[in-house]
């Protein structure tokens, strides 16, 4: 993708594609949700697009890929949920997703929603493919996967496709959320503070931010809840993935964070009425949400 010298606002596309900070994530759309919520307070978040819910919804139903989930049986869960290359994303939506890069003017972009992220995409056909597997990802499948079975609407969850940046320095705040010591060599440590300080107050808890400097500005580059990062969370869901359930639930009983608490602290660890996983997925969901706090991973 070319570069420009301008920052145009993507096109509005009406119901499947939204400018970021413009609240069509929505609340409970975890990173997606908080970085659109940052956005629209005029804190400096990369420009970007939101792929909506109707634009998931959308492409479930055009690409087939809903009625295979719906048939798919409960025993067969992971094996469904290992990738389906015949779910193409419609014409309308690669049309309005395209048209939104042309006026993005990114040199490369990336991929974000609750299930993880890609970056460093430079071409258009690597960010479709990226959005693509965003809707793919085996979790979110399983979780559609039941959802069905027990008759009710599948979860939907937004995509971002963010403008990438390359900053000179780029970190996450301490184990205080504060701006690290090694900030004290670029200019506009109290700018990095007050950024800090106002993105607690927008989002209404505390929150650990990945910052960048670039262009003698600072910018938010992701968030997450105090003393997580995306690499801990995958090393401790490998590790979680080893453990006896016995451990697991010693780890739950040990921890100060109640079960009434890690229900509602993201999508996975919400237990609903039809949902058909087993007690000891419900377990390890809980034990790598307790963990994933852990400070530093």
């Amino acid at each position: 993708m070319r570069g420009s010298g301008h920052r145009p606002r993507p096109p509005v596309t009406g119901e499947l594609l939204r400018p970021l900070g413009e609240g069509a994530a929505g609340r409970d759309a975890g990173l997606v949700g908080a970085l659109d919520r940052l956005a629209g307070a005029g804190l400096p978040v990369p420009e970007g697009v939101v792929l909506t819910r109707a634009a998931h919804a959308r492409f479930l139903k055009e690409s087939g890929l809903r009625e295979r989930l719906a048939g798919a049986a409960s025993e067969a869960l992971r094996s469904q949920a290992r990738g389906h290359p015949a779910a193409p994303l419609s014409d309308e939506i690669r049309e309005a997703l395209c048209e939104a890069l042309a006026e993005l003017g990114a040199r490369s972009a990336l991929v974000l929603s609750e299930y993880g992220r890609s970056g460093d995409l430079s071409t258009i056909p690597d960010i479709l493919d990226a959005v693509r597997a965003a809707w793919l990802a085996p979790r979110g499948l399983e979780r559609q996967i039941r959802a069905l079975a027990a008759g009710r609407e599948p979860p939907l969850w937004p995509v971002l496709v963010q403008k990438e940046l390359r900053p000179e320095l780029a970190g996450w705040t301490d184990a205080e959320l504060r701006a690290p010591e090694i900030c004290l060599a670029r200019p506009g440590r109290e700018e990095l503070e007050r950024m800090i300080s106002r993105a607690r107050s927008v989002l209404g808890r505390p929150v650990r931010l990945e910052w960048g400097f670039e262009g003698g500005r600072w910018h938010i580059l992701g968030i997450g809840p105090p003393g997580r990062s995306p690499a801990g969370r995958e090393r401790f869901a490998r590790y979680v993935d080893r453990l006896e359930l016995g451990t697991c639930a010693g780890i739950l009983a040990a921890s100060p964070v109640s079960l009434a608490a890690l229900v509602w602290s993201s999508a996975e660890s919400r237990v609903e009425a039809g949902d058909v996983r087993s007690f000891e997925e419900v377990i390890r969901t809980w034990t790598l949400e307790v963990l994933s706090r852990i400070e530093g991973g």
